[in-house]
């Protein structure tokens, strides 16, 4: 059954979606296809929170939605992709790094906070011993190592 999905994760939403748009460019991507991408990669949670990714992306799937692939792996972690697809970095898709880094940047009132203040509220929220919190650990650390442009602001 579908639930309302909450103001600040709405927040959250538009804010993803205004980074994904005004980050596109150095991704070479466009910029109104990441805009929709930012706005339902968390469109799960109309379901529940644990699985929302899986949910998602199967609910776009069935619509046809060109980035439904991407809104599943969102949850995952760079290390988890790689191993799953025996794929390398550069293989990671670009609409998938740039929601990761939009994702990790974007708190729960739709604000630019950076890593660091993202992490410290996830982990203020979920604990800093879940696994929620270890994995936008690992891909922060990820991004800051690959993408040296995408640490802070």
């Amino acid at each position: 059954m579908a639930k309302r999905i909450d103001d600040n994760r709405i927040k959250h939403m538009h804010g993803v979606a205004e980074y994904m748009y005004n980050n596109a460019e150095k991704y070479g991507l466009n910029k109104e296809q990441m805009y929709v991408l930012g706005l339902l990669h968390d469109i799960g949670y109309v379901k529940e929170k644990a699985g929302h990714e899986q949910y998602g992306g199967d609910l776009l799937d069935d619509l046809f939605y060109i980035d439904a692939a991407i809104i599943t792996w969102h949850g995952s972690t760079p290390k988890e992709y790689k191993d799953i697809l025996l794929c390398d970095d550069k293989n990671i898709p670009k609409e998938l790094v740039l929601l990761w880094e939009a994702d990790m940047h974007i708190d729960l009132n739709g604000e630019d906070v950076g890593f660091e203040k993202r992490l410290e509220d996830i982990g203020n929220r979920l604990g800093t011993d879940s696994i929620a919190y270890k994995n936008c650990c690992d891909v922060v650390s990820w991004l800051a190592k690959n993408f040296d442009d995408s640490q802070e602001g």
